[in-house]
C-alpha cells in the first residue's frame, strides 16, 4: 500500500464523492431525455459510450445524437436509480474507475405507437478523467443490461455480472 499524507488522502476521497454525485447527475440527464447540455459537461469530447445491446458511440457528437434519437423515438419517461456505487481511484489521482447497477422503472413507446410501463436493470463500468480544472469527466461508458421486461411480464433468471471488490 502507497504511504499517503492526510491531505492526499482526503484529497481521494473527495475525488470519490465527486464522480459519486456527477453519477446521480448521469441519471438525472437521462431522466430528462438525455438532456445534451448535462451529458455534454459529463463527457470527454473523445468518449466512447457502448453496450452490446444498444450500439457504440465514439466521440461527444455520436453520444449526444443516438441519445437524443432515442428519447424522441422510444423513450418516454424513465427514472433513474443508480445504486451500489464504487469508485477507484488509480494511484495517479488523474483516473478512476467507477461501476454501479441501474435500477429503472420505463415508459416505452411500442412500434404500433401504444406506451409500456417497463422494467430496465443494468450494470456500468465506467473510466473517468480528472480535468485541468480539478473536475472529473467519463472517457469510456460500458452499460451491460441484464432486465428488459414489461411490468407483469416473468424475468429472466440468474444475472451473470463480475463481482465488485
Amino acid at each position: 500500500m502507497t504511504h499517503r499524507t492526510l491531505e492526499q488522502r482526503l484529497d481521494r476521497i473527495e475525488d470519490a464523492e465527486a464522480i459519486r454525485k456527477l453519477v446521480i447527475r448521469y441519471g438525472r440527464g437521462a431522466d430528462r431525455k438525455n438532456d445534451p447540455e448535462v451529458l455534454r459537461g459529463l463527457f470527454e469530447e473523445d468518449c466512447v459510450w457502448e453496450s452490446p445491446q444498444f450500439g457504440r458511440y465514439e466521440g461527444l457528437d455520436s453520444l449526444i445524437e443516438a441519445t437524443t434519437r432515442s428519447s424522441r423515438d422510444m423513450i418516454v419517461w424513465t427514472l433513474h436509480f443508480n445504486v451500489s456505487v464504487v469508485v477507484d481511484l488509480d494511484e495517479t489521482g488523474k483516473t478512476a474507475r467507477c461501476r454501479w447497477h441501474l435500477w429503472e422503472p420505463m415508459k416505452l413507446r411500442q412500434e404500433d405507437g401504444s406506451d409500456a410501463e417497463t422494467w430496465f436493470g443494468a450494470t456500468y463500468d465506467t473510466t473517468w478523467k480528472k480535468t485541468g480544472s480539478g473536475g472529473w469527466k467519463i472517457s469510456h461508458l460500458l452499460l451491460d443490461a441484464k432486465l428488459l421486461a414489461g411490468v407483469g411480464e416473468r424475468w429472466p433468471g440468474n444475472i451473470d455480472h463480475p463481482v465488485i471488490e
